[in-house]
């Protein structure tokens, strides 16, 4: 259950209007020169993709995970604060099964099926997995938003009213990525797909069946509505894991509980690196 989690709050999770389809990855176009490489206006960096339109904002999950020969299905009750707190509620037929609580510089976790911990910093994931993983990165993903911190010259080219944009290598500080991203009409994010170039583990996340949400939010061009997907599939090939999720009751700029509790009689799952007593 504890790779289990970690697995689940790296990939899972997003948010934004359109209707995706599954697309085939694609390698950069053949005779793609430097200039196009380098070009400014191949990347809407200023676009929806690099800012969330709200608050807060929560979901209820039900989700159905394949890793390697064993099947899980749980529900998690998902909220966001935006670049402040993201809170993860996981529990079956109505028992609890575990809490996460991330911020920009901590990760807690508690496990009420083992009566373990984890209150530590973001290296538990380079010490299970082999990459690095950041609150900025998760938060890009639960969201559908282009990773904020990564730069780095890309190809674009248009493909049945779609554009592809291709990244062969992406850096934020000492982590460099390998991506491509498959946009939809009005710079609709359909497709995510990214390569950890140093351990070259993948993820590819897809989008599905959008709801528009009544609530009205503050964007650069005005007050607009927010739609929102209710289905996601994701792939984690490195891991042999595919998870898929259906989504509901949305709510938007409503704060809600997000307290976790490490009772005493809990032990450490993992060597902790973060100083301080249970909270």
């Amino acid at each position: 259950m504890k790779r289990t989690l970690l697995i689940l709050i790296i990939t899972c999770g997003a948010l934004l209007s359109a209707r995706a389809q599954d697309l085939p990855m694609t390698t950069a176009p053949a005779g793609t020169t430097t200039a196009e490489m380098m070009s400014a206006a191949s990347w809407p960096i200023d676009s929806a993709l690099k800012t969330n339109h709200f608050d807060w904002l929560s979901y209820q999950m039900k989700v159905s995970m394949t890793t390697g020969d064993q099947d899980l299905a749980f529900q998690c009750f998902f909220i966001n604060r935006t670049d402040s707190l993201m809170y993860f509620n996981l529990n079956r037929s109505g028992i609890e099964l575990a809490r996460v609580v991330l911020t920009p510089d901590s990760v807690v976790y508690v496990n009420k099926l083992d009566k373990t911990y984890y209150r530590g910093d973001y290296s538990i994931f380079m010490r299970i997995f082999g990459f690095p993983l950041t609150f900025n990165w998760v938060q890009s993903l639960m969201n559908a938003r282009d990773l904020a911190d990564f730069t780095g010259p890309c190809t674009s080219t248009e493909e049945a009213g779609q554009l592809h944009y291709f990244w062969p290598q992406r850096s934020a500080g000492d982590t460099a990525i390998m991506q491509e991203i498959r946009l939809g009409e009005g710079g609709i994010l359909l497709q995510n797909d990214i390569t950890d170039l140093k351990s070259m583990r993948s993820v590819s996340v897809k989008y599905n069946d959008y709801v528009i949400d009544t609530t009205s939010v503050s964007t650069a061009a005005g007050t607009d509505m927010l739609s929102f997907f209710t289905h996601l599939t994701i792939d984690i090939n490195s891991e042999e894991t595919r998870i898929d999720a259906t989504l509901k009751s949305f709510k938007v700029n409503t704060p809600r509980p997000t307290n976790i509790k490490i009772p005493d009689s809990f032990t450490p799952a993992w060597s902790n690196t973060l100083e301080g007593k249970k909270q």
